[in-house]
């Protein structure tokens, strides 16, 4: 363990309250590879600033994140295009971290989830319509199987004022925004960028080849253009956590993707699987003894395991009986 203030002789009740819920997160934490070793020293210091203030202040750890876009169009990675076992086990995930934090913390946890689709829903060629239908199933899941745990804030409350998503999205463009040149340099420089922006140009190639209206393109083609998708993705999405900094300063800042041990965000596993980088929906859940993982559709071999369905929709994958 390292003690992120003092020595342990010399560390207070609250200090070792938050040193127990930092490990807490870090046993369930997504680190990037190959990280260069002062990376990976210790975590950011704000951190435990944040845990610490929650405890001296007897209130709920609050967490951010934003996840849950909406579903990859190409089904040969996802199910259809709602919720299902990889999302819902991704929010039992969180559901069981909020729990083991209220184990050594008596107030526990709330985590606010800050869906992003519609912030890039026409550059990962998914249409608003069904990024909102996405939305409110994932809300009703949560408000039926967890109504004390997770809170919701999207675009749309964001900019209540603005009532079509891409006046949203150009409004957070204008007040939040970088420009595609600094994201660029930013890549050049920084290797988390680096490799986000690699994450992302790998989704959206595959998103895209699984779409009709790219089919007429060559390999290249495709790649050139997710290349260029992926800085707008990046600045949308640093805009969107830019804004999320200054709605909720003092929420504990979560990820989906992974991060270096010293990033300001943590890192956090949704669910298991052989990537790193792939999310429920990016993907299908298989069931197997007693354990659910993560794999692209067209990967999963259907000669051994059987698609279950769930209130009449594709839920997961399972073994065929023998």
């Amino acid at each position: 363990m390292n003690m992120l203030f003092t020595p342990p002789a010399a560390c207070s009740a609250v200090q070792r309250q938050a040193q127990a819920i930092l490990d807490i997160l870090q046993r369930r934490r997504r680190l990037l590879e190959a990280a260069p070793e002062s990376e990976q020293a210790r975590p950011h210091p704000v951190h435990a600033r944040k845990i610490a203030a929650a405890i001296e202040a007897g209130e709920p750890l609050r967490m951010l994140l934003p996840a849950f876009p909406g579903k990859s169009p190409n089904r040969s990675k996802t199910l259809g295009e709602m919720p299902d076992l990889a999302e819902h086990h991704a929010l039992a995930n969180l559901d069981a971290l909020c729990r083991e934090i209220a184990a050594v913390h008596a107030p526990g946890a709330r985590l606010l989830l800050c869906p992003d689709g519609h912030c890039f829903a026409d550059l990962v060629h998914i249409p608003d319509p069904q990024v909102a239908r996405y939305e409110a199933a994932l809300e009703a899941y949560c408000r039926r199987h967890y109504p004390e745990r997770f809170d919701f804030y999207a675009l749309r409350q964001a900019f209540p004022y603005i009532h079509d998503p891409d006046s949203q999205r150009e409004e957070l463009l204008i007040l939040f925004s970088d420009s595609i040149e600094r994201i660029r340099s930013q890549c050049r420089d920084d290797l988390a960028t680096q490799a986000m922006h690699q994450g992302l140009t790998r989704f959206l190639l595959e998103d895209m080849e699984g779409l009709t209206r790219f089919a007429g393109l060559s390999r290249n083609a495709r790649q050139k253009l997710a290349r260029g998708a992926a800085y707008r993705v990046m600045q949308r999405s640093n805009a969107w956590s830019r804004l999320l900094e200054q709605a909720f300063p003092d929420c504990l800042r979560l990820s989906i993707h992974p991060q270096f041990a010293s990033s300001p965000k943590i890192g956090i596993r949704l669910a298991d699987s052989d990537d790193a980088w792939l999310t429920p929906w990016h993907a299908a859940a298989i069931r197997e003894n007693g354990r659910i993982r993560l794999q692209k559709r067209g990967e999963i071999d259907e000669s051994r395991y059987a698609l279950v369905f769930a209130d009449g929709a594709p839920s997961h994958f399972a073994p065929i009986a023998r």
